[in-house]
């Protein structure tokens, strides 16, 4: 399933790793209830299947969390929309592309100062971490942005 801009993924599945179960729960604040992960984008904003099949996207920058579909089915043609491009960050994951910035296993783009901080949506204040890195960085930021929900 990697949804595809340009020829560069920008969503791709969640990672294998025994650490995701961790990594989400560092959300719970944000993230409540039964949900399965099916997808993460290359900033690494997941997207999580409820029990009644709708699709959410948690946004690690923003420490927001959304529904974006009401059915698996209804995301999947939702990522070929220019709503989907721009919530899956398309404009900076093809400069990064260009820019020859390629992402190994496990890793995201992620922002050197954060958005809820200040940071600006530029190639610049870019950089590739680990995934589990950034959600638990993440994590208290949104939290502490959203009041503590």
């Amino acid at each position: 399933m990697p949804f595809e801009a340009k020829k560069v993924a920008l969503v791709v599945p969640p990672p294998a790793s025994a650490d995701v179960p961790r990594m989400l729960a560092s959300w719970s604040w944000l993230v409540g209830g039964r949900f399965r992960p099916i997808a993460i984008n290359r900033f690494g904003d997941w997207f999580l299947e409820r029990p009644d099949g709708s699709v959410e996207q948690l946004g690690i920058h923003d420490g927001e969390l959304m529904t974006v579909a009401p059915t698996v089915t209804a995301w999947k043609s939702w990522l070929a929309t220019d709503d989907a491009m721009a919530a899956n960050w398309d404009w900076l994951v093809l400069r990064l592309h260009d820019l020859g910035k390629v992402l190994g296993p496990d890793q995201v783009f992620g922002f050197k100062v954060p958005p809820l901080l200040g940071g600006t949506l530029t190639v610049d204040n870019v950089g590739i971490y680990p995934i589990a890195t950034m959600m638990a960085l993440l994590s208290p930021l949104g939290e502490r942005a959203h009041g503590g929900r």
